[in-house]
C-alpha cells in the first residue's frame, strides 16, 4: 500500500516536469538557474546568471525565521555570463530541513530567492551512454524519498546556465527497499562536446517550489564513430583532393598518407572539420595512398571509427611558377613580355586582362621563354601574366601558380622606357652542349645607341667599343657618357664554345704590330683582355686568308675582323678606350 501511494505521488510530478523539460527542449540554450543541496559537504549550490557587476549580498534563513543564520557578501566584477554560490553551512546543516537563500545585488535594482529542503534521499547517480547514442542519466533513490520529481538537466560547458535539454526520470525497478529512475536524452538533442549534467530532487510544500538534494555531473559525450566511407582522390597540379561521405556523429576526421599501400601511415592532417582535404604540393612521379578517419572529441576525450578503405593517386610531375616576368623588345623591336627559366616546364600560356574586365584570357602559348605584345592595343590598359605547363605521354599538366601580373599600357610604357628596354632586350651569346647560339641578325641603330647610352657607360678615352657576341659585331662610339653616336659597326668572329670569349667591361692595354708563326700570322693586334685581342683572320705570310669564317664564333677567345677594321682600332683607338663585351 505505501509503495503504491509513493507510485502516485511520484507520478503526477514526473509527468509535469515531462512538459517542462518538453518546453525547455524547444527553447533550446534557455536561461536556467541551478540549484541543490551538496548533502556530502553539507553546502548550498547555487548557479545564476550575472545581474550586478557591483557584487552581492547574501543570506540564509530557517523555516520560516527572519534572521539570517549565515550571511556573506560577492566581490562585484562580471565572471562570464554566470554566477555560482557555494555555502557551506557547517553546524547549521540539519537534515530534513527548509532553508530560504537571498540574493540581493548591491546596486539593490534585483534579488534573488531560492529555497532548499534538506530531505535526503539521493543515493548514487551516474550519466553514460547508451548504443543508440543517448545520454542516459540513472539515479537510486532511497525508499524514503517524499519529492515531488527528480530533474536531469544537462548545459554546454562548467559555466554555463543555458539550458541545452533537459529529461524526466522514470521509475523501473526496486532493489532491497531503494529504486533506481533512469532518463534518456536522444542523440539528436545532443552533439560530441564538454557537457555538465545535473541531477536534482524537487519537493512542493505549501505550494512552493523547493530545492533537494543534488549532484553535479560532468560528461564528456561522443557519439559511435562509423567507418568513414566514399574516399576519393583526384590531383590538381601537383596537390591531391580527397573528398569523402560526411557523418554527422564526427567532430573531425584524421586524414593519412603514405607512398608504400601496405606500408606505414602517416597522419598528415590530424584535424580536417569539414568531409574534403587538399594536400600541399607533393613530388610528382609518385603513387600516393590515403586512408581517413572519423573523430569524436569532447574536450580532450576522442573516439576513433574504424579507417575508411584505401584509395591511391599518381601524382603528375608539375611545372613550377613562371620567374621574374618583365617586358623588352625583341630583335625586330618588338614590345614583348620575357621570363627566365621554369622548373619542369615544356612550354607557357600567355594571359592577359583589359581593364575594367574580371577574367584573364589567353593572349596566346610559346616553348619560347618570351612573347609579342605587338597585338594589343597601344593605348589600352592590361594586365599580363605567365603560366608554365607540361606536355608529357600526352598529357598536360598546367603550373599551379602563375607568375606575378604586371600591367602596362604599351604606348605610355615604351614612351617612358623604350630605351632601356632597348639597351635590356640585348642578349648575351649562349653555349649549350658544345654549341653557340647567336644569331645573324643586327640590331637597329637605336637599339645600338640605347645598349651604350641607357646602361651608362663611360670611357676614359672619348671612344667606346661594344662585342655583341649574340650579333657577331664590333661597334665603336665617339663622344661621352649618356652622349655616345656610332661612327662604326662591322663583323666579327668571337671565341667558339670550347674556347669562348670573356664577358665584361675591360679596357684596350697595348698593342702589338702582329703574331707570327712558321707559316701564318695575325696582323694589327690591340688588346683589351689579358692576351684576348682584336686582330686580323689568321693569314698565310703571302697575305692571303687561311681562315676566312666570320659573322659567327670560331675564335680562341679573340675577337677577328677583316683586315681594314683591325687596322681601324690599332690606328685610331687610344689606350684606356672601355671595352664591353658582351
Amino acid at each position: 500500500m505505501k509503495t503504491g501511494k509513493f507510485k502516485l505521488r511520484l507520478l503526477l510530478p514526473v509527468l509535469l516536469l515531462c512538459l517542462i523539460c518538453m518546453g525547455q527542449t524547444a527553447r533550446a540554450a534557455s536561461y536556467r538557474q541551478i540549484a541543490y543541496v551538496n548533502s556530502t559537504d553539507k553546502a548550498l549550490i547555487f548557479k545564476f546568471k550575472d545581474f550586478c557587476t557591483e557584487g552581492y549580498n547574501w543570506k540564509i534563513t530557517r523555516d520560516s525565521a527572519t534572521q539570517a543564520a549565515i550571511s556573506g557578501s560577492e566581490s562585484g566584477g562580471k565572471i562570464g555570463t554566470s554566477r555560482m554560490l557555494k555555502i557551506r553551512l557547517g553546524d547549521k546543516y540539519l537534515t530534513k530541513t527548509k532553508y530560504t537563500l537571498t540574493v540581493t545585488g548591491k546596486d539593490k535594482k534585483k534579488s534573488l530567492t531560492v529555497r532548499y529542503y534538506t530531505g535526503g534521499a539521493l543515493n548514487r547517480a551516474s550519466v553514460s551512454r547508451t548504443s543508440k547514442d543517448a545520454m542516459k542519466s540513472e539515479v537510486v533513490l532511497s525508499n524514503g524519498f517524499k519529492g515531488n520529481s527528480v530533474e536531469f538537466l544537462v548545459f554546454k560547458g562548467a559555466d554555463s546556465t543555458d539550458l541545452i535539454t533537459g529529461a524526466k526520470l522514470a521509475k523501473t525497478k526496486t532493489e532491497g527497499g531503494k529504486f533506481t529512475m533512469k532518463a534518456e536524452i536522444p542523440s539528436s538533442r545532443i552533439k560530441n562536446d564538454d557537457y555538465k549534467t545535473y541531477v536534482v530532487l524537487n519537493y512542493v510544500y505549501d505550494g512552493k517550489p523547493y530545492f533537494g538534494q543534488g549532484k553535479a555531473l560532468p560528461y564528456k559525450y561522443i557519439k559511435t564513430q562509423h567507418k568513414v566511407k566514399g574516399l576519393k582522390v583526384s590531383t590538381l597540379g601537383g596537390r591531391v583532393n580527397l573528398t569523402w561521405a560526411a557523418d554527422k556523429n564526427a567532430s573531425y576526421y584524421k586524414v593519412y598518407q603514405s607512398l608504400n599501400k601496405n606500408g606505414s601511415y602517416r597522419c598528415i592532417k590530424p584535424k580536417v572539420t569539414s568531409a574534403s582535404y587538399r594536400t600541399g604540393s607533393l613530388k610528382g612521379g609518385k603513387t600516393y595512398y590515403y586512408k581517413v578517419v572519423a573523430v569524436g572529441a569532447a574536450g580532450s576525450k576522442t573516439s576513433e571509427g574504424e579507417q575508411s578503405e584505401i584509395r591511391s593517386v599518381k601524382v603528375p610531375i608539375v611545372p613550377g611558377k613562371v620567374p621574374n616576368i618583365r617586358f623588352g623588345y625583341n630583335m625586330s623591336e618588338e614590345l614583348i613580355v620575357k621570363w627566365n627559366k621554369t622548373v619542369n616546364s615544356t612550354g607557357f600560356i600567355v594571359l592577359y586582362q583589359k581593364a575594367g574586365e574580371k577574367k584573364f584570357k589567353k593572349l596566346g602559348s610559346t616553348k619560347n621563354r618570351f612573347y609579342s605584345l605587338s597585338s594589343l592595343n597601344r593605348n589600352t590598359t592590361y594586365k599580363i601574366k605567365i603560366q608554365a605547363y607540361r606536355k608529357a605521354n600526352g598529357e598536360t599538366v598546367k603550373a599551379e601558380y602563375t607568375s606575378k601580373v604586371l600591367k602596362i599600357k604599351p604606348a605610355e610604357f615604351e614612351k617612358k622606357n623604350r630605351a632601356l628596354l632597348l639597351a635590356n632586350g640585348v642578349r648575351p651569346i649562349e653555349h649549350v652542349n658544345g654549341r653557340s647560339i647567336y644569331t645573324k641578325k643586327k640590331y637597329s641603330k637605336e637599339t645600338k645607341l640605347a645598349f651604350a647610352n641607357a646602361k651608362g657607360y663611360s670611357s676614359k678615352t672619348k671612344y667606346l667599343i661594344w662585342i655583341s657576341h649574340y650579333t657577331q659585331q664590333v661597334v665603336i662610339y665617339k663622344g661621352r657618357k649618356g652622349h655616345w653616336k656610332i661612327i662604326k659597326s662591322f663583323p666579327t668572329a668571337t671565341g667558339k664554345a670550347s674556347t669562348p670569349s670573356p664577358k665584361g667591361v675591360f679596357k684596350v692595354s697595348y698593342k702589338e704590330t702582329g703574331w707570327f708563326y712558321v707559316n701564318t700570322k695575325e696582323l694589327y693586334i690591340t688588346h683589351w683582355c689579358g692576351r684576348n685581342s682584336f686582330h686580323t683572320r689568321p693569314l698565310y705570310n703571302d697575305g692571303s686568308v687561311c681562315s676566312p669564317a666570320m659573322g659567327r664564333p670560331v675564335s680562341h677567345g679573340c675577337a677577328r675582323l677583316y683586315n681594314s677594321d683591325a687596322y681601324y682600332i690599332y690606328k685610331n683607338i687610344p689606350k684606356g678606350t672601355t671595352v664591353v663585351s658582351y
